[in-house]
């Protein structure tokens, strides 16, 4: 359904929620031929996950819990062939799309720890890191604050235009998870609408509230 939609890009949510690297091969496969760029959430800044989504068809990984220029350089080295890295070359699936296997794919890495924004300069000046994607509700917690996927006011918020001023500094996109209207207006270009459970939750809630208005 959604790689029938207008939308930019959709993520595959391999770290958080039931989804699995068996089922990610048909949902790939399922996006194949649109115009949308699919992308996938790793379970963690691991070579052999990262190289997994890759072999599979993903044009982009995003790499949770990058603190350090340290976790960037080992994203970015498991999204690259040699020599720029150290990614392992397989004859799968990826090979049969546009551009093969050694296509390039986006290396998006996560910002969602007060490491992160404190390191954020160094980490966006690592060679071959795409974009920041950042995490507001695990930045809250790590700022002893309330999950929420929203920015909040005072040191988060703060903390949230650090980065993106970074990002903007050294030519990365920045990209967050809300309400594209003012996420759009505090700068953000790559913005992600929610989720398939969010989709659902609200879409309910919106028929029940008009059913009872009845």
């Amino acid at each position: 359904m959604l790689a029938a939609t207008s939308l930019d890009f959709a993520w595959i949510d391999l770290q958080h929620g039931h989804n699995s690297a068996a089922r990610l091969l048909p949902q790939l496969q399922a996006m194949n031929g649109s115009s949308l760029t699919p992308l996938v959430r790793v379970q963690a800044n691991d070579p052999v996950s990262i190289g997994h989504a890759l072999d599979a068809g993903a044009e982009g990984v995003i790499v949770p819990s990058v603190e350090s220029s340290l976790d960037a350089r080992r994203a970015v080295a498991a999204c690259r062939f040699p020599p720029e890295g150290d990614r392992s070359y397989a004859d799968f699936r990826a090979q049969y799309l546009p551009g093969g296997a050694m296509r390039p794919v986006l290396c998006l890495v996560m910002i969602e720890s007060r490491r992160g924004v404190a390191n954020i300069d160094e980490i966006v000046a690592t060679p071959g890191v795409d974009g920041v994607f950042i995490g507001p509700a695990d930045l809250a917690l790590s700022m002893s604050l309330e999950p929420r996927s929203s920015i909040q006011p005072g040191a988060h918020g703060d903390a949230i235009a650090a980065v993106r001023a970074s990002c903007d500094a050294a030519g990365v996109v920045t990209a967050i998870t809300g309400d594209p209207e003012p996420m759009h207006r505090l700068g953000f270009r790559m913005i992600s609408l929610g989720a398939d459970l969010g989709f659902l939750e609200h879409g309910l809630a919106d028929a029940l509230s008009k059913m009872r208005k009845r």
